[in-house]
Order: C-alpha cells, then sequence, then structure tokens
C-alpha cells in the first residue's frame, strides 16, 4: 500500500486548492445551508447564483505581481550555452513549452508556494537512444511542478546548501491510450526515487505499491535526487481562508434575499366581525382575496389604517453589507502579518545569515526562497549534462506591495510638510523618506545609499523649477544659486547671459535695415506744415 508521510496535509490543502481554484468546485465544497427550515430545492436555487468573493486569493496574487514584476531584475551569470537559451525561452525553452525561467517561476512555481505553502521542481532529461550528435544537439535537461498533494513521501537530509533526498514519492497523472492511439482516460501511478551512495534509480508504482512491469526500474545517471521543494512554514491561506468562505456564505444569502424578500407586500386590516357574510351582504366568492391595481380602489373601515404597501426592513442586509466590508479589511491586514512572519522551513546558511542582517519584509524572503532553489535547479540541470559551469544567480533584494501611483501618492503627501518646517534637517530626513518610498523596491542598496549621501551633501532642499523660478522673480534669490539648486554649475547663469546676448545679436543682424525717409519733418512744425512735406502735391 501507498503510505503517505505524516506530515501530509490533505484537509488543509484541499481547502487551500478550493480558494486557489475558484469556480463551482469551491461552491459546493463550502457554501451551507442557513438552517435546517431551508429546503433543499431552495437551497440548490441559492446555490445557482452564488457569487465567489475571491478576495482571499486576490491579497495572494497581489504579493504574486509584486514579485514578478521585479524579476526582471534577476541576474543569472554563467552555466553552459544550452542553459543559458533554456533560460531565455530559447530551444523549446526551460519547461519545453519555450517558456523562460522568468515564466516557469512566475506563472507555476511563485502561485503554488504563496497558496499551498509547497511546491517541488523535478528536473527531467529525455533519455538519448540512438540519436547522432546532430539529433541531440537541441536535447537538453527540462523542468515541471509537483504541487502540494503530489509530493506524497519523503526522506531527506539537511545541508548547508538546504535539503537532499534520500527517497521520494511522488504521484502523478498520464494519460491512457487506445489501440489507435487515441486518449481514453487518466491514471494514476507513483513514481519511486531512491539514492544509495551516488547512485539515484526511478521506478513506477501502482496504487498498491506494486512496481508497473512495463515500466522497468532505470538509473538517472547523476548521484542527486532530480528535485527541488521551496516551502514555507505556512501558507498564506492559513489565516484567512476561513474569511473567504464566509464572505461567499454572507454574499449568497444577501443575493438570496435580495431576489425574493426585498420587495414591497400589501397589508389591510380587518375585523374579524365583519367577515361574516350576512352583515357584508353576502359577496360572493373568497372574502380573502383582493384586486389589486393602480385603477383598483379599497375601501377600508372607519378607525382602522388605510391599506398601504410596507417594504422589508433593510437593516438585516446593510449588517450583512458593513460585516462583509469587515472581512474585506481583515484579509488585508491578515496577508500583511502572514508576510511580516513568513519564514522557509528549510534555511541554508545564506538563509540564516540573511535573517540575522534582518527582513525588511516577508517579500525579501520569499525572493531569498526562490532564489535558493533556482540555484539548485541550475546545479542539477548542469549535472545532467555532465558540466562543471557554475552559475551565479541573484535575486533583487528589496521588494514592496504597493504600486507606483501608491508610492507617488505618498511622497507628495510628504512633500506638504517639507515646506513648513524651517528645518534643514528635517527637510533632508523628509527627502530621504520620500527616496526610500519611491526608489527602495527599485534600487540596489548601492544606489539607494548613494541618493541619501547626495542629499545630505546638498546646500539647497529644493529643485522644483517653478518654485526657484518664482524665487528669481520676486528677487528672493540670485541666479547663480538657483542654479546650483536646480544642479547647474555655478558660473551657468553668466554663460547663459552671454549666449543669450548672442542670439539677439543673430536675429538682429538678420533683420532688413529699414529704409530712411524721403524727408525729415521737423517735430516741432505745425500739422500743415508736416501733411506737406509727407504730400508735396497737396496744397494748403
Amino acid at each position: 500500500m501507498i503510505s503517505t508521510h505524516p506530515e501530509y496535509l490533505s484537509s488543509a490543502w484541499s481547502k487551500y486548492r478550493h480558494i486557489k481554484d475558484g469556480g463551482d468546485a469551491f461552491i459546493d465544497a463550502y457554501l451551507v445551508k442557513f438552517s435546517d427550515r431551508e429546503s433543499n430545492d431552495n437551497f440548490l436555487e441559492r446555490k445557482q447564483i452564488t457569487p465567489i468573493p475571491g478576495f482571499a486569493s486576490a491579497a495572494i496574487i497581489d504579493v504574486r505581481n509584486s514579485i514578478y514584476q521585479r524579476m526582471s531584475d534577476i541576474t543569472r551569470l554563467g552555466g553552459s550555452d544550452s542553459y543559458r537559451e533554456a533560460v531565455l525561452g530559447k530551444n523549446n525553452g526551460i519547461d519545453l513549452t519555450s517558456a523562460t525561467m522568468n515564466h516557469f517561476i512566475g506563472a507555476q512555481v511563485l502561485p503554488e508556494l504563496l497558496f499551498l505553502g509547497k511546491v517541488g521542481v523535478y528536473i527531467d532529461m529525455p533519455e538519448l537512444v540512438e540519436t547522432t550528435v546532430s539529433e541531440t544537439k537541441n536535447i537538453h535537461p527540462y523542468v515541471y511542478i509537483y504541487t502540494a498533494e503530489e509530493i506524497v513521501n519523503w526522506v531527506y537530509t539537511q545541508t548547508d546548501n538546504g535539503i537532499e533526498f534520500e527517497k521520494l514519492l511522488l504521484e502523478e497523472v498520464y494519460t491512457e491510450y487506445d489501440e489507435l492511439g487515441l486518449p481514453k482516460g487518466t491514471a494514476t501511478r507513483y513514481r519511486y526515487l531512491k539514492k544509495e551512495g551516488n547512485v539515484v534509480t526511478v521506478q513506477y508504482l501502482d496504487n498498491q505499491g506494486a512496481a508497473i512491469e512495463t515500466e522497468p526500474e532505470r538509473q538517472l545517471g547523476i548521484d542527486t535526487i532530480p528535485f527541488v521543494l521551496l516551502e514555507l512554514d505556512k501558507s498564506l491561506l492559513k489565516d484567512i481562508a476561513n474569511h473567504q468562505i464566509a464572505l461567499m456564505n454572507l454574499e449568497s444569502s444577501d443575493i438570496s434575499y435580495a431576489l425574493k424578500s426585498n420587495f414591497p407586500f400589501y397589508t389591510e386590516q380587518y375585523s374579524g366581525k365583519f367577515q361574516s357574510g350576512h352583515l357584508k351582504g353576502a359577496e360572493e366568492g373568497d372574502p380573502t382575496e383582493i384586486e389589486l391595481g393602480n385603477i383598483q380602489g379599497r375601501r377600508y373601515t372607519i378607525g382602522m389604517d388605510r391599506p398601504e404597501f410596507i417594504s422589508p426592513p433593510s437593516e438585516p442586509l446593510l449588517a450583512s453589507m458593513a460585516k462583509q466590508t469587515q472581512l474585506k479589511e481583515d484579509i488585508r491586514a491578515l496577508i500583511n502579518l502572514a508576510l511580516s512572519s513568513i519564514r522557509p522551513k528549510f534555511a541554508s546558511a545564506e538563509a540564516k545569515q540573511f535573517d540575522e542582517r534582518g527582513l525588511e519584509s516577508g517579500l525579501s524572503f520569499l525572493g531569498l526562497i526562490l532564489e535558493l532553489g533556482e540555484q539548485q535547479i541550475a546545479n542539477i540541470y548542469h549535472k545532467y549534462e555532465g558540466d562543471l559551469e557554475i552559475t551565479t544567480i541573484n535575486y533583487p533584494e528589496r521588494w514592496g506591495l504597493k504600486t507606483d501611483i501608491q508610492r507617488i501618492e505618498e511622497a507628495k503627501r510628504l512633500d506638504e510638510l517639507s515646506a513648513l518646517v524651517p528645518s534643514k534637517t528635517f527637510q533632508k530626513a523628509n527627502a530621504k523618506e520620500k527616496v526610500r518610498i519611491l526608489m527602495s523596491a527599485k534600487s540596489t542598496s548601492e544606489e539607494l545609499q548613494q541618493m541619501l549621501a547626495e542629499i545630505d551633501a546638498a546646500n539647497y532642499m529644493t529643485g522644483d523649477a517653478e518654485t526657484i523660478h518664482g524665487d528669481i522673480e520676486k528677487g528672493i534669490v540670485s541666479l547663480e544659486t538657483a542654479a546650483l539648486a536646480r544642479g547647474y554649475a555655478a558660473d551657468e547663469p553668466k554663460k547663459a547671459e552671454e549666449d543669450h546676448a548672442k542670439r539677439l545679436k543673430r536675429i538682429q543682424d538678420s533683420q532688413e535695415p529699414v529704409a530712411a525717409p524721403d524727408k525729415i519733418v521737423n517735430p516741432d512744425a505745425t500739422r500743415a506744415q508736416k501733411e506737406q512735406s509727407q504730400d508735396p502735391d497737396k496744397k494748403e
């Protein structure tokens, strides 16, 4: 029989998987009845219109996107030609589907790691059987993932570079084909790997743990089980999974109420003594049935309230909506707490040193986990090729959850404070904080320290062109000081003045000279004399 490891968390992973995938499967698994008084028919009707509030999954997707958008800054140095081409998506890519390493990590590895807290990467190599050198030119190792549910059992040892497996049992689903070579369904088998000395073997087992005869045991030709495990101490969904389940049930209740109960209904007072037929005049038909409409009137007895339409109370719906808002805010708060406390389950020596330096955010640890995992992938890739090339992989040290727009808005709020406090020390500290907000997630530590040092060395705390121009117009700052504040040399205003004078001279020289008048009119002459001098033929 196939056995599972004691740490195999089937129930928790099932819940996380439903939240990650969403859809009708999530509703089927976690939508519950209001009470025993709700009939099965009503429950099925409500299930058909129940929305899925994916706020927990959306919060984790934001984390994924924050990491993915910085993956273009990853540097990969060294390695074989085959490896460098594969990580760039060339030669069928790193996974034989033309994917780059960034895409493989961001689209496949990272979501599984964040949602489930665990994911494995298998590095495989096609068998080379009776092939020529030209045919093997484009054959290289490739990668694919195993989800947390598919990593069934294991034995490993801790090393300075992470963990190394001694035995590993993986579940996999494969396609079965009929006599015509067409797929007819799927089946489950188990891949069992073990390491004895420097020899690694693999064989396939059925559901009962017996070896599959059509898949004989074989050696892999490397001294390491080609499997890299990336694991957190907990899933980011651990504290917020039930929030999404609660939100779904609340929204389902609200939708049902809005569709079935949220409309006015007619009321009319009556007195039992007027229900007797001989007192009323023996009206025909059922006296409890009435006709309503915009041309139908109703009479009512003296002393009773007139008939009216009553709307159902909105307080239950408003209370439910308020609770949903609170749950959504809790999800955001809890995801930040989960990030701040996140740790890798298996820390290498490098990770321990990183931890001693202090973490600025949980995203930094996630980046480190991915970096170490990718380094192990590269090492196993080169073992398949028998290559001793060393690949150095460096992920960004700083990460951030905020978008560019959010960072800019936060920095603008600091701008308003800077001008209100007449302290150069405060203004420099304020400027440093703005630099950290805007650039900490985009710059290396060296670049960030250089920016902060330049702020310390600055003599003027503004570089805004409009502000400086206004000060010049008001006459409270010289052109030399304004040039220095804008980052120019002190002699730039003098050079600009000379260039401006030369420009005016060129403009003046390019203009045509104005023709001199035939006669010069005496400015003290009378009006008649002036007109005659301008027009000699004109007589007084």
